[in-house]
């Protein structure tokens, strides 16, 4: 029997990931907030589902991920703040995570150097 995974797991697990891979010391994934699942439109007939998106929130930032069959053709990563709207969007990709990293590690360093 083949073991299908749900793809909002699948989609939390690469936050996790990239939390471990370009955020160790700055923050953890213990930081992190995860949203409750967000339904999907009701399709007559058929049983309610959720949207294949995961959104976290920490220290003011909020990256949400999409599927594929949310954003076409490969998903999407974007990094926001309610403080600064949307400091970075893009496919699921490393680049894209790379810039994520980036816009927040930018942005803790200017929150630092405000406070000094």
């Amino acid at each position: 029997m083949t073991h299908l995974s749900h793809p909002r797991a699948i989609l939390t697990r690469q936050i996790i990931d990239f939390f471990n891979t370009y955020l160790r010391g700055t923050f953890t994934w213990d930081d992190v907030t995860l949203r409750p699942a967000e339904k999907a439109e009701k399709i007559t007939g058929r049983r309610q589902i959720d949207k294949e998106i995961a959104t976290v929130d920490f220290a003011g930032y909020s990256i949400m991920i999409s599927s594929p069959d949310e954003k076409p053709p490969l998903g999407e990563v974007m990094l926001f703040s309610l403080e600064h709207g949307i400091l970075a969007q893009g496919l699921i990709d490393m680049a894209t995570w790379d810039r994520v990293a980036e816009a927040i590690k930018a942005h803790e360093k200017k929150d630092m150097t405000n406070v000094a």
